[in-house]
């Protein structure tokens, strides 16, 4: 750890037709990521088609977090739409390759 206190916990979601973007700040972990997995399953129940969650201001994510974007996939998915992650952190960046996430969900940099 570098000294630097974490940030604060924040979503923001930006949507146009069929299209969103969720950037998420902060730390996803067991007190946070059913507001991500809330966030996410509202805008595949709305009819999101492409959900881009954009992880670069992302300081940490646990199993909770990616229990959050797998269930969101899989919802997008079934309705014949799809999942992104965006930018992740180097700390998000090296969680989803452990979990093997990355290699089932679309990273873009």
């Amino acid at each position: 750890m570098n000294g630097t206190p974490p940030r604060s916990f924040a979503l923001n979601v930006e949507t146009a037709d069929q299209r969103a973007t969720v950037q998420v700040t902060g730390e996803v972990d067991l007190e946070t990521s059913a507001a991500l997995r809330t966030a996410l399953l509202d805008l595949a129940n709305d009819g999101a088609q492409l959900v881009t969650v954009d992880l670069a201001e992302t300081d940490f994510i646990d199993s909770t977090g990616l229990h959050a974007l797998v269930v969101a996939m899989k919802q997008l998915r079934e309705h014949g739409g799809d999942l992104v992650l965006r930018s992740p952190s180097r700390n998000a960046a090296r969680v989803l390759e452990l979990s093997g996430l990355a290699t089932v969900v679309k990273i873009l940099n």
